[in-house]
């Protein structure tokens, strides 16, 4: 909801009668000012930047994106190159597109050398739409300083498909914590892709992922949702928060969590238990491929039923290189809900590919050395 400010003529009027506690409401809004999107660069800049990938086009209605190019003036789009005027460029006002999403808005912009920063956010509220922030920041290697936790406005209600993929790809200069709630209030079935590669590359990010991250999702998985969503985080620190991915159930989906926290080395701690939530039936393709692979610190025992109850034909990479390297695990290796069965049992038949590596050098785990060869 875009704030309104309110004209200064109007404070006599303000200042009788009921109408006091309407200004007060008011001028507590209007005092915060617009929403505004802040780049500021470090020290240099360049003369000129390029907004606006292939796929974003231009603003649906130029009219109310409105942008300051360093003289301190908003004014409404006219170009997708911007001439710079000064160190801190603001966007304000209404940037979606014809199709109502900021799809490669900011699509390597920010690289080359000069250093900047960012602050505020995007004027959004809503439910997502598809490819809401695909691309997004992609390839912005100069971006640095956190991420701020009002960044895509207030977002509510259904996932879309690709809504978050690829949003951060490569920044690899993007430092502190993910702020809490930076993905709003999302709830209901995951989609396809939705937080694919979100993160992937960005490996200065610190601190501990935010418990309730990806919002209150339930239902049945969806292909590729969570791919690569933290490759390469390698200085996100602390444990794997509970109820991560919130409460999916059914069905495993074929790429669902591929290389989800592929080369995470520094989260610690054990992995909760019910992270999958309650998925059973046939397996598919890549679904959990390298998910912990190059997770060396993580401790402790891999709770039972980690994978739900899943039975069926082996299907290709399902566990491929599942906890490679992760060499701090303790206690048995995975187990299925019965606490009894290990998963190398339920799927005796697998071989190559479809299992190769799961445990490759976790000797902590207690039956290391009995498990098949074909699982290590």
């Amino acid at each position: 909801m875009k704030r309104k400010l309110i004209s200064l003529c109007l404070l006599p009027i303000l200042a009788f009668g009921h109408f006091a506690m309407d200004f007060d409401e008011d001028w507590a809004a209007a005092s915060a000012g617009p929403v505004t999107l802040t780049f500021k660069y470090v020290s240099t800049y360049p003369a000129a930047i390029t907004i606006g990938g292939t796929g974003y086009g231009q603003p649906a209605d130029p009219s109310k994106a409105l942008v300051d190019d360093g003289d301190g003036v908003f004014v409404p789009w006219t170009s997708n190159t911007i001439t710079l005027k000064g160190k801190q460029i603001r966007f304000r006002g209404d940037w979606r597109n014809s199709t109502g999403n900021f799809m490669e808005l900011f699509s390597s912009t920010f690289v080359g050398g000069h250093n900047v920063t960012m602050s505020g956010g995007l004027d959004f509220e809503g439910t997502p739409a598809a490819q809401m922030f695909y691309y997004t920041f992609y390839g912005c290697s100069n971006l640095t300083g956190p991420i701020p936790s009002g960044l895509f406005g207030a977002i509510s209600g259904t996932p879309a498909y690709f809504m978050f993929d690829t949003t951060f790809y490569g920044c690899s200069n993007l430092t502190g914590p993910i702020p809490s709630g930076l993905f709003g209030n999302i709830s209901g079935t995951p989609a396809y892709a939705m937080f694919s590669r979100t993160f992937c590359g960005c490996s200065n990010l610190t601190g501990p992922i935010p418990s309730g991250l990806f919002g209150n999702i339930s239902g049945a998985p969806a292909a590729e949702m969570f791919r690569d969503t933290f490759y390469n985080c390698s200085n996100l620190t602390g444990p794997i928060p509970s109820g991560l991915f919130g409460n999916i159930s059914g069905t495993p989906a074929r790429v669902m969590f591929f290389e989800t926290f592929y080369n995470c080395s520094n989260l610690t701690g054990p992995i909760p238990s019910g992270l999958f939530g309650n998925i059973s039936g046939a397996p598919a393709d890549y679904m959990f491929t390298r998910i912990f692979c190059g997770c060396s610190n993580l401790t402790g025992p891999i709770p039972s039923g980690l994978f739900g109850n899943i039975s069926g034909t082996p299907a290709t990479e399902m566990f491929f290189a599942t906890f490679y390297n992760c060499s701090n695990l303790t206690g048995e290796s995975a187990l299925m809900p019965d606490g009894t069965t290990h998963l190398y049992e339920q799927f005796p038949t697998a071989s190559g590919t479809e299992c190769a590596q799961c445990y490759y050098n976790a000797t902590g785990l207690n039956d290391y050395a009995t498990m098949p060869s074909a699982w290590k």
